[in-house]
């Protein structure tokens, strides 16, 4: 299957199957605008209750883990941030450094684990919400994908965000209510860039609803 296009804020669409880089792959993606600003949503200014996501990093990172190093490395550490967030107090702040068009350093991966005391989550018919940025946003072959890995089967891409730019980014998919995912044990945000991007990727309120 081929992967669903990336429509901006607030869209949606099917979950697909996935193969190329990271975990899962490669496929179609909607365009946002580049843009070279530093970053527009400084921490003042964005909504401070009502953040309830399954991961709002308001504690901390949250599990979060850098991927494998011998699958990814363009990301070289992650943190809590206030800096730039979409709500609350704190955002996942990624630091990233791509290096070229080969190579592991053209892909970073962060990983947030979704097991409960049963073994892997149901996603069936929910819906993923996923909200990025990046700072410095000038660089338009730097392009997330959310991915959904299972204890059985191959990831799968759930939805995409291409390019990140320095505003705040909204995508939602509704996975389908048949198959694929219903054992997932991880959501994988996989960023990759062909250029020697370096800046900071910001993800917040990522939800499962």
């Amino acid at each position: 299957m081929v992967a669903p296009t990336a429509s901006g804020t607030g869209g949606t669409g099917a979950v697909t199957d996935a193969g190329g880089t990271g975990h899962g792959g490669s496929g179609g993606s909607g365009v946002h605008d580049a843009s070279c600003s530093p970053g527009t949503d400084a921490q003042g200014d964005h909504p401070l209750t009502g953040c309830n996501a399954l991961f709002n990093f308001e504690s901390g990172t949250e599990g979060a883990t850098l991927g494998a190093s011998t699958a990814q490395g363009a990301f070289t550490a992650i943190a809590q941030s206030g800096t730039h967030v979409f709500c609350g107090d704190g955002a996942l702040a990624i630091t990233a450094a791509f290096s070229g068009s080969s190579g592991l350093t053209v892909l970073g991966e962060v990983d947030l684990p979704l097991t409960t005391d049963a073994g892997g989550m149901n996603l069936a018919g929910k819906t993923l919400t996923v909200h990025a940025m990046a700072v410095p946003g000038c660089d338009s072959t730097v392009r997330l994908s959310a991915e959904l890995v299972t204890a059985t089967s191959a990831p799968v891409v759930a939805l995409r965000i291409a390019p990140l730019t320095s505003s705040w980014t909204t995508e939602s998919v509704t996975l389908p209510a048949d198959g694929g995912v219903t054992d997932v044990i991880e959501l994988a945000i996989d960023v990759t860039s062909t250029d020697a991007y370096q800046g900071t990727i910001y993800i917040d309120e990522i939800d499962i609803k």
